[in-house]
């Protein structure tokens, strides 16, 4: 499949997610383009606690396990970003995350992140917005 029909199916797969279903198109495909597709078995770590962070993911299908030590803090799945707390906080990642079953993602590198984030208020909000639901108490 050639590459702009790919970055075509995958805006329109993460259009489809609640997280990015009020980001302009134009937003989403300039997403899908900055990031890679990855398609991971279950049982394979994403990300680990205490190590430094260089990207974040969109998962487009598939639940992952979120765990600090043995304790599981969460299951995430299909429009979960996965990795922005280590961007929006500057610091090391905060939690293990694997594929608790075969899981789709988007990986985009912070290098591509930020300024992608900076030049689009919408997409930029619903990243801080899932910081948020994720980090803020509720009241």
């Amino acid at each position: 499949m050639n590459a702009k029909k790919e970055r075509r199916e995958v805006a329109a797969a993460l259009q489809a997610l609640p997280l990015l279903a009020a980001v302009p198109g134009k937003d989403v495909e300039a997403l899908a383009g900055a990031g890679r597709l990855l398609h991971l078995r279950a049982g394979w770590t994403i990300m680990a606690a205490d190590t430094p962070a260089d990207s974040a993911y969109v998962v487009v299908d598939g639940t992952t396990c979120v765990r600090k030590g043995e304790v599981v803090l969460a299951h995430l799945g299909a429009g979960a970003v996965i990795g922005e707390s280590a961007l929006l906080e500057g610091r090391l990642r905060t939690a293990t995350v694997s594929a608790e079953t075969d899981v789709t993602m988007l990986r985009i590198g912070y290098d591509e992140l930020r300024p992608l984030l900076a030049a689009r208020p919408a997409l930029q909000q619903a990243i801080q917005g899932e910081y948020d639901r994720k980090h803020l108490p509720v009241a």
